[in-house]
C-alpha cells in the first residue's frame, strides 16, 4: 500500500488508512496543496430501478404515475434504511444505496440482499392498494445488487455537501441492475456478492454478461422473479448470451 508526503503530493495516492489524497487544483496551475477524495471501502452497492416508467407515464395520467412511483420510492428508501442502506442518489425513477460503510462485506451483501426481498416483497402488495385515479398499470421493478471497492467521500456539485460513493463497483452494479430487464428476472446478485450468502441455493441460474463498459465478463445469478409483463424464458445455469441477446435486441 502506497504512502507518503501529502504535501507534495502531484498525483492521487492511497495512505495506510485507505484516504485517498489528490492534487488540489482549485487554484490554477497550483498542485502544492492537498485534497481528500474521500476513503476506499469495500461496500454492497444496490440499483433500484422502476421498469418501463417512460411507458407508464404515455399510457396514463402523468401526475397518477408520479404520484404512485414517488410514493413506491419513499416506502423502497425506508426498507434500505431500515436494513443499514444508505441513500446515495435518488434519480426519477431509480434508488442508488450502499452498504457496509460500518459493516464488514458478508453483513453488508447480506443486508443488501434482504433489502430487495423485502422491497420486491412490498412490490407483490402495493399495486393493489396504491394505485390512484387513472393509473391502472402495475409497476415493475429491477434490482441489482454487486461487492466491490469504492471510494466514499464528499461532494458539494448542488450548493451542499452530500455523500458519493463512486468507483468501478458502483459502475458495475449499476450494469447489472440494467441487465434485469434483457434477462427477464427483477433481482440479480453479482457472483463476488453471491457467494458472501450465507445460504446459496444451487437451483438459481448463472450466466456470464458482457456489461457495456466493462471489459470483463461478469458472472451473475438470478435471485429474483420473472416479470409479470415479459414472458420470455430465462437462460439455463451457464449458458451462454450472446444468442440470447440477439434475440432480446
Amino acid at each position: 500500500m502506497e504512502t507518503g508526503n501529502v504535501d507534495t503530493l502531484k498525483a492521487c495516492i492511497k495512505l495506510n488508512d485507505d484516504q485517498i489524497f489528490c492534487p488540489d487544483l482549485s487554484s490554477a496551475g497550483d498542485t502544492s496543496g492537498r485534497y481528500r477524495l474521500g476513503k476506499e471501502q469495500e461496500l454492497a452497492l444496490l440499483f433500484l430501478d422502476v421498469r418501463d416508467y417512460t411507458s407508464l407515464m404515455e399510457k396514463n395520467n402523468g401526475y397518477d404515475v408520479l404520484f404512485v412511483v414517488r410514493h413506491f420510492l419513499n416506502e423502497c428508501a425506508k426498507i434500505l434504511r431500515l436494513h443499514g442502506g444508505q441513500i446515495v442518489e435518488v434519480a426519477g425513477d431509480s434508488i442508488y444505496a450502499a452498504f457496509g460503510t460500518q459493516t464488514p462485506p458478508d453483513a453488508a451483501v447480506q443486508s443488501a440482499h434482504a433489502a430487495a426481498v423485502a422491497v420486491l416483497s412490498l412490490l407483490d402488495t402495493f399495486n393493489s392498494k396504491h394505485l390512484v385515479g387513472s393509473c391502472r398499470s402495475g409497476l415493475e421493478a429491477g434490482i441489482g445488487i454487486h461487492k466491490g471497492k469504492v471510494v466514499v467521500g464528499l461532494s458539494d456539485l448542488t450548493g451542499s455537501e452530500q455523500v458519493t460513493v463512486m468507483g468501478l463497483a458502483a459502475n458495475v452494479a449499476a450494469r447489472i441492475q440494467a441487465e434485469t430487464k434483457t434477462l427477464n428476472n427483477n433481482l440479480l446478485i453479482s457472483a463476488d456478492a453471491f457467494q458472501l450468502l450465507p445460504e446459496k441455493d444451487d437451483r438459481y441460474s448463472a450466466v456470464e454478461l458482457d456489461l457495456r463498459g466493462i471489459s470483463q465478463r461478469v458472472k451473475v445469478y438470478l435471485l429474483g422473479k420473472p416479470y409479470k409483463t415479459d414472458t420470455r424464458a430465462v437462460p439455463p445455469v451457464e449458458q451462454d448470451l450472446s444468442l440470447f441477446m440477439a434475440i432480446a435486441g
